[in-house]
């Protein structure tokens, strides 16, 4: 929505065009599914990107590489997978696994068209989940 800013040296007239921040945050969580929505900038909607996933656990990082969970041993990050932005994406982060008695694992959702923009965009790595010791009950934190 267009925006007049009266200044008492200069009267202009400024647009400013509504911006939608990057965002990632937990869409449900079950005992054997959990997804996450990620929102992306107004400039990424239909652009490629990389989806990362990674879990923590007992101090090691697991990574999806697309087809299972691989612990992480150095290198990049693998691609779980690639895609063609929405407005809201979601995405399944575990499916069909048992998560309820790793209490403390931590999963996170990253996207972005590689892993150095992830790392230095806001909003675009968010830890979204983690396994509470009260029979996996969830808690949602912000990374």
């Amino acid at each position: 929505m267009p925006r007049l800013i009266v200044s008492p040296i200069v009267i202009s007239v400024l647009f400013v065009t509504p911006t939608h921040a990057a965002s990632i945050a937990l869409g449900q969580a079950t005992a054997d599914r959990v997804t996450a929505i990620i929102g992306q900038d107004a400039a990424d909607v239909n652009a490629s990107a990389n989806i990362w996933l990674g879990a923590v656990y007992a101090t090691t990082l697991y990574l999806n590489d697309g087809a299972s969970w691989v612990p992480y041993t150095g290198g990049p990050f693998p691609i779980a997978r690639s895609v063609t932005l929405s407005a809201s994406q979601s995405v399944t982060v575990v499916d069909h696994i048992d998560i309820s008695g790793l209490t403390g694992l931590q999963l996170y959702v990253g996207y972005d068209v590689d892993e150095q923009d992830m790392f230095t965009s806001p909003g675009k790595l968010a830890k979204i989940y983690t396994v509470d010791s009260c029979v996996g009950a969830a808690s949602k934190w912000a990374l």
